[in-house]
């Protein structure tokens, strides 16, 4: 449909352009402008999703193409058709709108549901948000996670309606304890399509292979991995504040397959050195805003998933401080801080 779009919007959009008056142009200039940054902005933070930005796409185009008509007196459509047609244009985002807010409204109360306590009643009632709704699929996302007798059940409805990155993982975190490690796999190559540089999906890929023992697989992986970590998809952060930590554990697998000391001791200190960012830089910001909370979450992370970090990577100095003592390695100066220490946590 896009490039149908595209295609006659290109095609009919300029015709005659320079002939027409300066205020014609610049109209042309304006809505084609104002068509590309918003076709641009849908494609890169997935705004096609919400109904306001399609329909002001669909909207501008339409625009464009009627100003590029080369009729200059048209006949005019009788009035019956010209009152219907303004009352269809008047009235169908209004009830799009209205059925949007009425999703938006049961999504605040499932997540509302979920962030407190969860009890056998306020799990009815998140279901039966989920199964009232039906084609939303941040419900029955939710509904698979208060759920857990038919997780897969409302996750496979989660996937059915939107099957977006987030969803096929939960999917395979479902069919990896209910069903099995093919199936789970199968979902995520899935999730990986999507979005290839998504390092959330990577490093899920990497757990299930090693909990599979696909050594080669897994090492595959985490070199994808670390190749990825360097897209603009994660190099380009709306909040550089939030440093993400799920490729250090590909450097760690890839130290462990290594052979040479001086490269296994390099791997490890990649490592460390994306937890010491975390740690110099998602940590102040987290403590600025959390209050003290260690369960607020904040974009995903927390002051309690902080402290968990800091335990797998001291875990990881350790394993380079063993491998580095085993080869007779030296390990520099010493002057480094610990990573426990990096973490200003307490």
């Amino acid at each position: 449909m896009f490039g149908v779009a595209g295609f006659f919007a290109l095609r009919h959009g300029f015709r005659g352009a320079r002939s027409q008056s300066a205020e014609r142009q610049i109209l042309h200039a304006c809505l084609f402008g104002a068509i590309t940054a918003l076709f641009a902005n849908g494609m890169v933070e997935s705004n096609w999703s919400f109904f306001g930005s399609l329909w002001l796409f669909w909207a501008l185009v339409a625009l464009w193409l009627s100003a590029s008509a080369d009729g200059s007196n048209p006949e005019p459509f009788a009035q019956p058709s010209r009152l219907a047609a303004i009352l269809a244009l008047g009235f169908t985002p209004i009830i799009v709108a209205l059925w949007t807010a009425n999703l938006e409204w049961k999504r605040l109360q499932a997540a509302l549901i979920v962030n407190a306590p969860v009890t056998a009643t306020s799990r009815q009632d998140v279901v039966a948000l989920a199964q009232s709704a039906q084609i939303d699929g941040e419900l029955w996302n939710l509904a698979a996670q208060v759920d857990r007798d038919n997780g897969l059940t409302y996750a496979r409805n989660a996937v059915s309606v939107l099957p977006s990155t987030r969803n096929l993982r939960l999917l395979a975190r479902e069919q990896l304890n209910s069903v099995g490690v093919e199936p789970a796999l199968q979902s995520l190559e899935r999730a990986r399509a999507l979005d290839p540089a998504n390092l959330d999906t990577l490093g899920l890929i990497l757990d299930t292979q090693e909990g599979a023992g696909m050594d080669e697989e897994a090492r595959q992986t985490a070199e994808n991995m670390v190749a990825m970590a360097d897209a603009a998809p994660n190099r380009l952060r709306a909040l550089p504040e939030l440093v993400p930590t799920e490729h250090a554990k590909a450097y760690v697998v890839l130290a462990r397959a290594a052979t040479d000391p001086a490269r296994q001791y390099e791997l490890y200190t990649q490592a460390l050195a994306i937890y010491r960012e975390y740690a110099e830089k998602t940590v102040p910001y987290l403590k600025s805003l959390a209050g003290g909370d260690e369960d607020a979450v904040i974009a995903g992370e927390s002051l309690r998933r902080a402290r968990e970090k800091r335990d797998d990577a001291a875990k990881i100095e350790e394993e380079r401080r063993t491998m580095a003592e085993r080869n007779q390695f030296t390990m520099g100066s010493g002057s480094e801080t610990s990573i426990f220490g990096a973490f200003d946590l307490d």
